[in-house]
């Protein structure tokens, strides 16, 4: 299913670093650092980094662009580790690190739109690629398994969405 339309909002930027998916108990304890913004990059120039923290009372559920233990070992340890050392048993994450590659529709959009979810998602399920998405304010950013990134692309640019490569 082809883009809703030809708008500028429907073209793909692929995030430029792996991003990493965890679980945790609803009630594990966190690194303070985690919901920092004062931080740099994992390369450490500086830039942006990519954070999503989503609290139920089933689970917490976080997506950053480096691994968990680099949060922990920022902290020394902290929030439920040892000096230095990631967390202890009853903080680890119980699923994951799942490693991702992302795409973000060009934002921002339209709260009101509809379909655009639906339309991007359905080549992929034709394809048997799987998918997370996570939505902002601005736009929807689609995860797919880091080692079916290129695949996804090629199915996403038959399909006739653009993607900024």
């Amino acid at each position: 299913m082809p883009p809703p339309n030809a708008t500028a909002a429907y073209h793909l930027i692929p995030y430029p670093k792996t991003l990493y998916l965890y679980q945790f108990r609803s009630n594990a304890s966190l690194p303070v650092s985690l919901l920092s913004r004062e931080e740099t990059d994992a390369e450490g120039d500086g830039g942006p980094t990519f954070k999503s923290i989503t609290w139920t009372k089933d689970e917490t559920s976080i997506i950053t662009d480096k691994p968990i233990e680099a949060y922990y070992n920022h902290e020394g340890g902290g929030e439920g580790g040892g000096t230095g050392s990631v967390p202890n048993a009853a903080h680890k994450a119980t699923q994951g690190p799942e490693r991702y590659a992302a795409l973000a529709i060009r934002g921002p959009m339209d709260l009101s739109l509809t379909g655009v979810l639906c339309a991007l998602i359905t080549p992929l399920k034709a394809a048997n690629i799987a998918i997370f998405t996570i939505s902002t304010w601005n736009t929807d950013y689609l995860l797919v398994p880091l080692a079916q990134k290129e695949r996804a692309i090629e199915v996403l640019s038959h399909d006739g969405w653009s993607i900024d490569i």
